[in-house]
């Protein structure tokens, strides 16, 4: 739970630093962002967070406690007035924080999604052809997908070195509504559930809707099989979702570490392998799938058309052993009917044009990747970051201060940027961002110019109020 990720741009209200801290939670409790019983951090904590004096929390806080928004307790801390210490949490809104306003004039680098590439639409004039005449003369409604593109999901599959039949296969309305479907037919409100902490906010978003009790590990790509393995040991989870081969970070899952997470996964928890993002790596071969090394039959693959096609396809699929992609199905057919048959028939197509597609769409990001590094060392020499095995993204990490507040300057400077807190499991990582590359040169080269105007704004304010913070 990070109280400080719910305060945003705190500090541009008028006034006395301990009022405009005061007025910002007195604002996140009224519109529920902190509900009765959230733990409140300690004043030195919160202090060293905000990088201001510990005096103006005390004075904030001394505010909140007389006006009946806070209380406090010897032994228990300070809380959110309205319920005991601890019954709070901190409403997620992970996938809402990162998604851009359709309309909105802005460089979009919070979001890690490609626009279409230029065989699109010959594949969209080819759907009035040929078979697709009979198509439209039957009803319209596949719960479990079109078998043409079962069968087309299924060769991916086993070309990869996943042997994989048709039934094996479950397509669903994008990435997004497979995990849905896994989170709502294999867990139930009070589960345990293990992630890797940088991850997805859209599964973050579904797992805290469900009611599951969240536990993280350091990611697989960064720090390897271990940790995570001991923490599946130690909490013996319903549900494991882990984003392989990348994940936020942008580094590549080695394939060492793949084969010993699978060889000790215990039997019991599903386990959801999140490979949207595999076909984009720009390095070494990815490593062989989780499902291809691990014994049993609960892991669950997940892909999606969205990262190398276009996003707009909405096709994603679900790969598992036949009779939990029955049980999903069932699932599936009464959420929806099934994902929209034309989609699915655009979704064919595009698989047939795939090498051609890939290739491209690897030269591409390749550039903008570039792009986006030499930028930030030109323009941000303070920042750190790594260069990215593959994906769409590169996380940084900001010199001072919290992603939060950076990120609403930003968005008044006309770009977005996805915050560390949003993609954070535990509220860690309020120093960092992540920043998409599926922009194009150009638009990356002014995206990092109005980041960096932004932070120096944000830099001069913060460090001035740092100064008046230590007075207050």
């Amino acid at each position: 739970m990070d109280v400080p990720s719910t305060l945003g741009d705190w500090y541009e209200a008028d006034g006395p630093l301990y009022a405009r801290l005061a007025e910002s939670m007195r604002r996140a409790v009224a519109d529920g962002r902190l509900q009765p019983g959230t733990i409140v951090p300690a004043e030195r904590k919160l202090a060293d967070r905000l990088a201001i004096g510990r005096s103006t929390v005390i004075r904030a806080y001394d505010l909140l406690r007389d006006e009946g928004v806070l209380q406090s307790r010897r032994g228990s801390g300070t809380w959110v007035a309205g319920a005991e210490p601890g019954e709070g949490t901190v409403r997620h809104d992970g996938l809402q924080r990162v998604a851009p306003n359709i309309d909105e004039d802005v460089i979009d680098l919070a979001t890690a999604s490609l626009p279409a590439p230029a065989e699109l639409a010959a594949a969209l004039r080819s759907l009035g052809e040929g078979p697709m005449r009979r198509v439209l003369l039957r009803p319209g409604y596949s719960h479990a997908g079109v078998a043409e593109l079962r069968e087309a999901i299924a060769e991916q599959f086993s070309a990869e070195g996943l042997p994989t039949g048709p039934r094996e296969v479950l397509v669903t309305t994008g990435a997004q509504q497979a995990i849905d479907l896994i989170v709502r037919h294999f867990t139930s409100g009070g589960d345990d559930v293990v992630m890797e902490d940088p991850s997805s906010a859209g599964a973050l978003d579904l797992l805290r809707e469900a009611g599951c009790v969240v536990h993280t590990g350091r990611s697989v790509a960064s720090s390897g099989a271990a940790p995570i393995i001991e923490v599946i040991r130690r909490r013996a989870p319903q549900l494991v979702y882990l984003q392989v081969p990348f994940g936020p970070e942008g580094a590549m899952v080695r394939a060492g570490d793949m084969v010993t997470l699978a060889g000790r996964l215990p039997a019991e928890p599903i386990v959801v392998e999140e490979s949207s993002l595999r076909d984009l790596t720009l390095g070494e071969a990815p490593p062989p799938y989780l499902a291809a090394k691990a014994s049993g039959d609960r892991v669950l693959t997940v892909g999606s058309m969205s990262k190398v096609y276009w996003g707009g396809i909405r096709v994603g699929w679900i790969r598992g052993a036949e009779k939990l992609i029955e049980r999903l199905a069932r699932t599936k057919a009464r959420a929806d009917l099934g994902t929209p048959v034309l989609s699915q028939h655009l979704a064919v197509r595009m698989l047939r044009r795939r090498r051609t597609v890939l290739a491209a769409r690897l030269e591409q990001i390749r550039a903008s990747r570039d792009a986006l590094a030499q930028e930030l060392a030109e323009h941000l020499p303070e920042f750190e970051w790594t260069l990215s095995d593959g994906g769409l993204t590169i996380w940084v990490r900001m010199p001072r201060g919290t992603s939060e507040p950076f990120a609403e300057v930003a968005h008044r400077y006309g770009v977005l940027v996805a915050t560390g807190e949003s993609l954070s499991p535990s509220g860690q990582h309020s120093d960092c961002l992540r920043l998409s590359y599926a922009p194009p040169p150009e638009v990356l080269r002014e995206g990092v110019a109005r980041l960096a105007a932004a932070w120096n704004e944000f830099d001069d304010r913060t460090g001035l109020d740092r100064t008046k913070g230590i007075i207050a």
